[in-house]
């Protein structure tokens, strides 16, 4: 699975060279999809395909990125608008 830049096409590989078992599972931290919001899943079927980096198979995913801040409490939400406020101000 390749992490991409959707604006400026930049990749890096999030796993590389994992063979398929019954269930593979890829877990990815939610800062990492902040710059890099797109995925990429290659499939192939053979090492030949990969070497030749030819996939068999390409499944994308786009997330959009969340520019809301995460807030756990009423008191984070309150500190959160009280210093946007201080921002608007300056």
């Amino acid at each position: 699975m390749e992490a991409i830049d959707p604006f400026s096409k930049e990749k890096e590989w999030v796993v590389k060279e994992e063979e398929l078992k019954r269930e593979n599972s890829v877990k990815s931290i939610r800062s990492s999809f902040r710059d890099k919001t797109a995925r990429r899943i290659l499939f192939y079927r053979s090492r030949q395909a990969f070497e030749k980096e030819n996939p068999d198979l390409v499944v994308y995913y786009l997330g959009v990125p969340d520019t809301s801040p995460e807030v756990l409490s009423e008191k984070e939400m309150k500190d959160y608008f009280e210093k946007a406020q201080e921002r608007l101000k300056k």
